[in-house]
């Protein structure tokens, strides 16, 4: 993309240390309650002061994109927000997304409108970052990547051997974590209909969490036509992992790397000067008899 890239995460750097990345991955501890917001922030900090950045572009908007956020007000580095979902979508009766949380939803919304570009992959997406108070004019839709030529490959196994199938079987395949909002409860009171067309029909559901859907499987008595995978582990999760490194639309993002970073950078230099000398003013108005007024000290 012509930009030198780093990556920091979260922890797990033994649990991933056989993933091979083409550019540097630092892995920092994970935390959570009241120390996550600080610790995130000085993760930024210091990762900031240690290897500089000219753009950061975080993905989510709570934590790491309202840590963002902040570090951007201290140290003036462009920011571009990347949501992932339940972190900006909102569906009341399904009690989806982070934002019906009211201690939560005021530092997303802060960070949804710090972000000098904000991405969305699809048109909710897009809707919900509205909501949340993005400048339309700030939002720009790149899609997911696909590795069009890892999947043009042939297959390296055999699934139906994998899963115990014939191989005349017909296989309807869906791979997704369980959530309601997702509808595979739906799915699954199809498949009745399906069988009666195609008999050798299985649906294949691969993910976390979706052995919830059992209880379903069994009333429906499709314990032999609906196949409950899980998650894939070990060299299928490295394939997958793999897969994600691959942009769709790397022009896009290149353009828009580009764009954040070289946008006028002495006029917000200048702006956040003058806003540091108005803020001195102001403190030396309102609080030169301080602390036997405590009003200047409230306003400024």
């Amino acid at each position: 993309l012509g930009h030198d890239v780093r990556v920091l995460g979260p922890a797990g750097w033994w649990r991933l240390r056989k993933y091979k990345y083409d550019y540097p991955v630092y892995r920092y501890p994970a935390m959570r309650g009241r120390l996550n917001e600080p610790v995130r922030l000085a993760q930024l900090l210091a990762d900031t002061a240690l290897r500089g950045c000219d753009v950061i572009h975080a993905h989510a908007t709570y934590p790491v994109g309202y840590a963002a956020a902040r570090l951007k007000r201290i140290r003036d580095v462009p920011l571009i927000l990347t949501p992932h979902g339940v972190d900006i979508h909102v569906i009341p009766e399904l009690g989806h997304g982070l934002r019906l949380n009211p201690q939560l939803r005021p530092k997303i919304e802060y960070a949804v409108r710090s972000a000098d570009a904000v991405t969305a992959i699809s048109d909710s997406m897009e809707a919900s970052l509205l909501a949340a108070g993005a400048e339309p004019a700030k939002i720009h839709r790149i899609s997911n990547g696909v590795d069009i030529e890892r999947f043009a490959k042939p297959a390296s196994m055999d699934v139906h051997a994998w899963l115990g199938l014939a191989p005349d079987t017909r296989l309807l395949v869906t791979v997704g974590n369980y959530h309601p909002r997702k509808g595979h409860e739906w799915l699954i009171r199809t498949m009745p209909m399906i069988l009666a067309r195609a008999p050798n029909a299985r649906l294949i559901i691969v993910g976390k969490n979706t052995g919830v859907l059992k209880p379903l499987i069994e009333e429906l008595g499709l314990g032999a036509a609906v196949l409950l995978t899980g998650a894939l582990s070990g060299g299928h999760g490295a394939d997958r992992a793999a897969s994600r490194q691959q942009e769709a639309n790397p022009d896009r993002l290149a353009a828009l790397y580009a764009t954040v970073s070289l946008t006028s950078r002495p006029e917000r230099l200048k702006a956040r000067k003058a806003c540091r000398w108005r803020c001195w003013r102001r403190w030396r108005r309102d609080c030169r008899w301080w602390p036997r007024i405590s009003q200047g000290t409230a306003i400024s």
